[in-house]
């Protein structure tokens, strides 16, 4: 951001000098912290963490995902994934 305290005093006129001083503090003790939060939250890594696509109108769309625990469990072709390895066929 880099406004001054004045500067955010002015933009959110319900803070005391208080307020913005105490949150300041806290960054500074935990920048790393803080800034991995915000990385976390950023639209990209929320709609990867939910299996998200978002189209040009915003819609989310969900991604489809394998989820095999073994190449037997993948269904194949015009049949079922009930055939297990050396069961018979």
């Amino acid at each position: 951001m880099g406004e001054s305290v004045d500067e955010m005093l002015l933009m959110y006129p319900y803070l005391i000098p208080a307020m913005v001083y105490d949150a300041l503090s806290y960054y500074h003790d935990h920048q790393q912290e803080v800034e991995q939060h915000i990385m976390d939250e950023k639209l990209e890594a929320v709609l990867e963490r939910n299996n998200l696509l978002m189209d040009a109108t915003g819609r989310l769309i969900p991604i489809p995902s394998i989820q095999a625990s073994s190449p037997w469990d993948i269904p194949l072709k015009g049949g079922s994934s009930s055939h297990k390895k050396g069961s018979p066929s």
